[in-house]
């Protein structure tokens, strides 16, 4: 027997992998521990997985999407991250990190965010999530030619004005996946259907923007 492979694999929006594959999973999680041939001979391989899911499995499992034996193996610990949305605590001390993260990278000397700007962090839903928020401060230390991260570093979306006052009797309000999914479709539109730079912009991958698209359109 040669040597063997030991190692951690993440497997990112878990819940979208299609049945065949699910079904193999099952087959590797079954026996433990897997081979693979080399030239040297066979390579015994030992190999944790790390899943990650955007979505509730455990749902998806009693509407029948998803395998119900992968889930119980795999559900050995179950740690709940919430979305940036529901921990307003931690965008601050995020924007620190990544302010002094991307300093050094792209050799600025940006100081701070503005209190404007942090306000508008604090009651923003953040639909990408931790990506959204490194991609915007990141856009912003580019633009940023002084010491202070401002309203104008920011993308228009932000500029623009919002209703204050208390809501009118009866308005309808959206939903999180309804301003998601506003959300992505204005970033579409402005980047003119260019994926790469939307899904840029998002501060998601391309294949989860196509994902979501997928989902919208299905929807409408």
């Amino acid at each position: 027997m040669g040597k063997g492979f030991v190692g951690t694999i993440l497997l990112d929006h878990f819940e979208t992998m299609p049945g065949q594959t699910q079904r193999e999973m099952m087959k590797i999680i079954e026996n433990k521990a897997a081979t693979r041939s080399t030239n040297a001979g066979d390579a015994s391989m030992d190999i944790r997985f790390i899943v990650a899911t955007h979505q509730d499995l455990k749902k998806r499992v009693e509407q029948g999407k998803f395998n119900e034996n992968l889930y119980h193996r795999l559900n050995a610990i179950d740690l709940l991250v919430p979305s940036l949305k529901e921990r307003r605590d931690d965008i601050s001390p995020l924007c620190s990190y990544f302010l002094n993260k991307l300093n050094k990278e792209f050799k600025k000397n940006i100081e701070s965010i503005s209190d404007e700007v942090l306000s508008i962090f604090m009651s923003y839903p953040f639909p990408g999530n931790v990506r959204e928020l490194k991609h915007l401060i990141e856009r912003a230390v580019i633009l940023a030619d002084n010491t202070t991260i401002e309203l104008q570093h920011l993308p228009d979306r932000f500029r623009e004005k919002v209703p204050t006052g208390p809501l009118i009797e009866n308005q309808q309000l959206l939903t999180l996946n309804e301003m998601e999914r506003n959300h992505i479709l204005k970033v579409i539109e402005i980047t003119k259907g260019n994926k790469s730079k939307a899904s840029e912009l998002l501060g998601i991958s391309r294949a989860a923007l196509w994902r979501k698209l997928k989902l919208i359109n299905a929807e409408i």
